[in-house]
């Protein structure tokens, strides 16, 4: 726990996945995010400070404001952060919100890693056979927007997934089977999941906001493979981003 944690205003979930999360500066990686909030973000240097001081900084100092780029996935957005605390592993940041659009990025990340850590909750009590409210930071109003359907192992044992979630009516699923990543769509508001059709390319979105789910969901420290999972579905987007480049270059060459 860190001293500031009991005056944060938002809950910070955790992510570290050095391939999804990360900040750089000048377009140079600086560090992967571990965790993240509407309010600040903690971050693992690359390069780690050469003594274990723990320090706390409590006065907002307007010099002390760095620019950095904020990436997630696909998506960065140019933001100002302030360091608050420093161990020898970590580095604590308040953001600032001086311009509305990074509070809109964290929009759209955030509540889709608060969905997925509000299910694996709700995972791990009915495990145990007990019956409790979420959390503040995890409830919702109405029901979770999101569920998952595990389709057995591929090749590297890994599990298959099918996972739907909706947003303003409209339901999206990003599934992964035999080591291939597919992402659908319905075609109108309101239509049922039995008429879900194929993006017509690998959609960045719905890829981007199903990765949100899996990091909320390895709050389930009992499916140890999320990790692996992440990283198999970034790799298998890797491989789909080369291959739509050379096929690009085909027909534009």
């Amino acid at each position: 726990m860190d001293l500031n944690e009991n005056s944060r205003l938002y809950h910070r979930f955790i992510i570290n996945h050095p391939r999804l999360c990360y900040v750089s500066r000048n377009g140079t990686k600086i560090g992967v995010v571990t965790e993240i909030s509407y309010g600040g973000l903690s971050l693992t240097p690359f390069i780690k400070p050469t003594t274990n001081t723990k320090k706390t900084i409590s006065a907002s100092n307007s010099s002390a404001l760095q620019t950095i780029e904020l990436h997630f996935l696909d998506r960065f957005i140019t933001c100002q952060i302030e360091e608050r605390y420093s161990t020898l592993d970590k580095v604590g940041y308040q953001l600032t919100h001086e311009q509305t659009q990074v509070l809109s990025f964290l929009k759209e990340i955030i509540p889709w890693i608060r969905a997925g850590a509000a299910l694996s909750h709700l995972q791990k009590m009915e495990r145990e056979g007990f019956e409790d409210e979420l959390p503040d930071y995890l409830s919702f109003e109405g029901p979770i927007p999101i569920d998952i359907e595990w389709l057995g192992l591929d090749s590297q044992k890994l599990p298959n997934f099918s996972l739907n979630f909706s947003q303003d009516k409209v339901l999206y699923q990003l599934t992964k089977k035999n080591e291939q990543l597919e992402t659908l769509h319905n075609v109108w508001p309101g239509a049922e999941s039995g008429n879900l059709r194929p993006t017509q390319a690998l959609d960045s979105t719905i890829l981007r906001n199903g990765l949100a789910v899996l990091v909320g969901l390895s709050a389930d420290v009992e499916m140890i493979t999320y990790p692996q999972l992440i990283n198999s579905i970034l790799e298998l987007y890797e491989k789909y981003q080369q291959a739509s480049g050379k096929e690009l270059q085909k027909r534009t060459g």
